[in-house]
């Protein structure tokens, strides 16, 4: 099943290059290692980010639901509590 999974995201990234379309995830593996062992990535969000004044525009932008990016990462139950999420997360 791994196997299947990367090759689908492999096929994938290339597909949406030839769409010219940015990937939204990347393979994650430590520099010592080389061994894939999560992804990374950026998600689209719909929500009710309009809720938080923070994100209001100035122009007073009454919307309540708007799309924002959210970070993801998924990694392998095997290298939890290592950092490698806060490390990706910061690139």
């Amino acid at each position: 099943m791994r196997k299947r999974w990367l090759q689908w995201t492999v096929m994938n990234d290339e597909e949406l290059a030839r769409l010219y379309q940015p990937p939204m995830a990347t393979g994650l593996s430590p520099q010592t290692t080389g061994q894939i062992i999560g992804a990374v990535g950026f998600v689209p969000c719909l929500a009710p980010f309009g809720q938080l004044s923070s994100l209001r525009s100035e122009a007073g932008d009454s919307r309540l639901y708007t799309t924002e990016f959210g970070l993801y990462y998924a990694l392998s139950p095997a290298v939890h509590c290592q950092g490698y999420a806060t490390e990706a997360s910061a690139r």
